[in-house]
């Protein structure tokens, strides 16, 4: 008969007689094939039978089938000793690697990877620990390891990122055992490829508005004031001094209301300085007006300007840098 289970490869036969049996009977008498050394000694049994224990000196091969016979072996009484029927015995397999985990031969694998092994039984935690060993490069590679999956999987976790085009190393030795005493089959092992450093990339920005920092100024017609040209201040103003000159009145917006109608040359820059024209005065903006004075001279932007009944009026060219506004001179 057999075992219902298979047996570890590490076991010890215990042997039970209901009669009185000699050790020294039994040693001569008792047949395992294939052939198994070990030792075999009395153990505790029941009043009026007899037990032993063989224990072999090696463990028994993985996967293995042993049969036991009795050959001449006598009780206390002299009668032969028989077994019942045929007894064998069958070990537990040798433990194999399933997968590993990247797969062998694998490229490009993410620098973040954990590492794993699945067997197919379970393991036995310390020897299958002792056994496994990661490396990059031919360096060791700092880690944890933990069992999962009832011990049949062995999952590696690096203490820190692999290196870029690092190759990595899995292995399990064949001194890893599984949970029967069964040796790895054979040495097993895998080899992958960390992924390669991706190329630098460079990002460009477009520069921001810089906000006006309220007066940076030149010398010359090329200079600035509050991030405007010194040539749009001076149209911006000379708008205002020709709204002022018609009558109009320089609303709170910048605009020009109600003019008067006047008729005066316009002002017109032209070259370095402001001459009158006799064409028409510009179209005026309609804005909100502003309370107009009822006598005295009128006021733009620019300060006080005094009309004179004068056919002409030049405005000066010179920018100085203290200045907000071009200062009217009479020709």
């Amino acid at each position: 008969m057999a075992g219902r289970y298979p047996a570890r490869v590490d076991t010890a036969l215990r042997l039970t007689f209901d009669a009185k049996v000699a050790v020294d009977d039994l040693r001569r008498g008792l047949r395992i094939s294939p052939t198994v050394d070990g030792t075999l000694q009395s153990v505790q049994a029941a009043d009026g039978a007899s037990a032993y224990l063989f224990t072999p000196a090696v463990p028994l091969v993985a996967g293995s089938v042993y049969t036991l016979g009795l050959d001449g072996v006598v009780d206390a009484d002299g009668a032969a000793v028989t077994l019942p029927g045929v007894v064998t015995i069958k070990t537990v397999g040798a433990p194999g690697v399933i997968r590993f985990r990247p797969v062998d031969g694998t490229k490009a694998v993410a620098q973040t990877a954990v590492l794993s092994v699945r067997f197919s039984q379970p393991m036995t935690r310390k020897t299958t620990q002792a056994g496994f060993a990661a490396t990059v490069d031919g360096k060791p590679i700092a880690g944890k390891v933990v069992f999962a999956e009832h011990n049949t999987v062995v999952v590696f976790t690096p203490a820190a990122k692999l290196p870029y085009g690092g190759k990595v190393t899995i292995s399990v030795a064949a001194s890893a055992t599984s949970a029967g005493g069964a040796a790895l089959s054979k040495v097993a092992s895998a080899t992958f490829t960390v992924e390669a450093k991706p190329p630098a990339t460079v990002t460009v920005s477009k520069p921001r508005p810089s906000a006006p920092s309220g007066g940076s100024s030149g010398g010359g017609s090329g200079g600035s004031v509050g991030g405007g040209s010194w040539g749009a201040v001076e149209t911006y103003y000379l708008r205002l001094m020709n709204c002022t000159r018609t009558g109009g009145w320089v609303t709170s917006s910048g605009s020009c209301s109600s003019p008067g109608g006047r008729a005066v040359a316009a002002l017109r820059i032209d070259g370095t300085s402001a001459t009158t024209s006799s064409a028409a005065p510009p179209a005026i903006d309609s804005g909100a007006p502003v309370t107009r004075a009822t006598s005295g001279p009128r006021t733009s932007a620019v300060g006080p300007a005094t009309h004179r009944p004068r056919s002409s009026a030049r405005i000066s060219s010179s920018r100085a840098r203290s200045r907000t506004a071009a200062a009217i001179t009479s020709t």
